[in-house]
């Protein structure tokens, strides 16, 4: 009998706490019911394990190689996984309470379901994972990579998320209220229907993503990338959009009351009957934006670009136009009663189309 199989023996037979089995060879080892609480496996060898039921609390696993191990139902928590590499290992039912997690090598890995509340996923690779309906509140996803995951579901208050990447990633109805993804990367993302409110969104890059029926009240989005993104039916209530890249973007029937968009681009974007009512949109760029039948009522547009802009049926009464660039704009039955132009710049406007007595 090899070392190795006397060991795997010993290691079926009961406890062996605080084992020292750092950087072993025990690829493919039969493992199932094995109690390892405390051991030290530590850059171990254990890719295509079968760890069933096994009980790792407390172990060290560091940057130990687990692809493709069978962990179902195997009780990790509490123990350290830092840099381990859990490629294709098959966690169903595992306990992931209060793991170590940083660093981990967890692409396409099924973690559907699993309460990974507080988990400590910093730097983490969690490409293609499934995390559909995953509670991952307060969970710690500095830098951590969730490009392609499913995330639909999903719980995620409160999570810590600055820096990350989950391109591609489906949050269908997850729950994102009070996130932290400051200069996330959700590049195609889809948060349809999910819960961002009060989100920190600041500076991140959510250009094409999909964010229909999504609510954003009271969301950070200032100097967000947001080109190309699908709003339609959004919350954006009380969302800070300064500065943010909206550019061919849809917000058709998206709500924005009490919203800041001081210096927004907007260029190219459909905005077809949003209501702007009251708000600013100072310096913000709208050329050749689609607002047919808009309502920007006592809204703020001064020293606004709206050059090529359709205002087709727009109602602008009380509107702050102050130096404003509407060059080209159509504004056929628009409707300016009390609007402030002065100093605005109207070369190629037919104000002959302006709504009757609204002069």
């Amino acid at each position: 009998m090899t070392d190795l199989e006397k060991i795997i023996d010993y290691l079926r037979d009961g406890a062996v706490e605080e084992l020292d089995l750092s950087y072993g060879r025990l690829e493919g080892a039969y493992l199932p019911n094995a109690n390892l609480s405390k051991i030290n496996l530590t850059g171990a060898n254990l890719i295509g394990a079968d760890l069933s039921n096994a009980n790792f609390q407390n172990a060290n696993l560091k940057n130990a190689k687990l692809i493709n191990a069978k962990l179902r139902n195997a009780n990790l928590s509490e123990a350290n996984l830092n840099g381990a590499d859990l490629s294709n290992a098959d966690l169903k039912d595992a306990n992931l309470k209060s793991t170590w997690l940083w660093g981990a090598i967890l692409t396409n890995v099924d973690l559907s379901g699993k309460d990974l509340c507080f988990a400590k996923l910093k730097d983490a690779n969690l490409r293609g994972a499934n995390l559909s309906g995953a509670n991952l509140s307060g969970a710690y996803l500095f830098n951590a990579d969730l490009s392609d995951a499913n995330l639909s579901n999903a719980i995620l208050k409160r999570i810590t998320f600055p820096d990350g990447s989950w391109d591609s990633s489906d949050m269908t109805n997850a729950k994102l209220c009070n996130a932290d993804m400051r200069n996330a990367i959700a590049i195609e993302a889809c948060f349809q229907n999910a819960d961002l409110s009060n989100a920190n969104l600041n500076g991140a890059d959510l250009s094409d993503a999909f964010l229909n029926e999504a609510n954003l009240n009271g969301a950070f989005l200032r100097g967000t990338d947001l080109q190309r993104a699908s709003l339609v039916g959004a919350n954006l209530s009380n969302v800070d959009l300064n500065n943010a890249k909206l550019r061919n973007s849809f917000l058709t029937n998206s709500v924005l009351s009490n919203a800041s968009l001081i210096g927004v681009d907007l260029r190219e974007a459909n905005l077809r009957g949003v209501d702007f009512c009251g708000l600013d949109l100072s310096k913000a760029n709208l050329s050749d934006a689609d607002m047919y039948c808009a309502d920007l009522t006592n809204a703020n547009l001064s020293n606004a670009i709206m050059k090529n802009t359709i205002l087709v049926g727009v109602n602008l009464c009380n509107a702050n136009l102050r130096d404003a660039d509407l060059t080209n704009a159509n504004l056929g039955a628009a409707k300016i009663s009390g609007a402030d132009l002065s100093g605005a710049k109207l070369t190629g406007v037919d104000l002959s189309k302006v709504s009757k007595n609204q002069l």
